[in-house]
């Protein structure tokens, strides 16, 4: 008689997690808005800004130990940009970096944008600590909106780039539409001065499986794929 024994992988069966939704917004370069406990700090890098967002709390909803979530967003500059003049009907991007993005601004982020400057926002990475050692997958939804910010009343520009940009406009307040982009792109185009923003909203799925993290030594057992373990027993 033959017995066969199948053993999972530990990823296979984790490969379906709960998560907990955490809707993030960006005030500015030092704080959040409405998103309790969540903080930030801001650094340059080169021409660039981190932009370091951490929450400390019951963040996967369990209520048991106090997780840990971080995430860097970084906010890059270029000058340059336009609409249907290099290529007709596609926004092309400038290639001269902006270096004067200020990591202390208040109540906007980064800077007054100058027209044919595009801002470029992306997650750089994403660090997530459960207090009772369950899975800590992490999925980035992406950006969803920002507000514009300033006495301007003409304001005007694009999201996105290339055959894909769509055209905004709108005073000061106004709400622009992302798309739940994982890398956004917001210049100004229109010859309506500077612009500033505020409230970049965002989010991501956080796990809150009850799954343990398998110790290292089932992990080196398992490998990483599926391992079937065959035992045979003759008659």
């Amino acid at each position: 008689m033959k017995t066969t024994i199948i053993l999972m992988s530990a990823l296979a069966m984790t490969s379906m997690h709960a998560a907990v939704l955490q809707n993030l917004t960006l005030y500015d370069g030092d704080q959040m808005a409405g998103s309790a406990p969540f903080t930030v700090s801001t650094v340059a890098d080169g021409n660039d800004l981190l932009y370091t967002i951490t929450g400390t709390g019951d963040l996967d909803g369990l209520g048991l130990v106090d997780d840990t979530f971080t995430a860097v967003l970084r906010l890059s500059a270029v000058s340059g940009s336009d609409y249907g003049v290099t290529v007709t009907d596609e926004l092309t991007l400038g290639v001269t970096d902006v270096t004067n993005l200020d990591p202390a601004a208040v109540n906007r982020i980064g800077k007054a944008q100058a027209d044919t400057e595009t801002f470029i926002f992306s997650i750089d990475s994403t660090t997530y600590t459960r207090g009772e050692g369950y899975t800590n997958d992490v999925t980035f939804n992406g950006f969803d909106e920002i507000t514009t910010y300033g006495s301007e009343t003409g304001q005007q520009g694009y999201t996105g780039t290339g055959a894909s940009a769509v055209a905004w406009s709108g005073a000061r307040g106004t709400n622009i539409d992302l798309g739940g982009v994982q890398t956004a792109y917001l210049t100004n185009i229109g010859g309506a001065g500077t612009q500033t923003y505020r409230l970049l909203d965002f989010s991501f799925d956080l796990d809150n499986s009850t799954v343990a993290v398998p110790e290292p030594s089932s992990m080196a057992l398992l490998g990483f794929g599926a391992i079937t373990l065959i035992a045979r027993r003759r008659r």
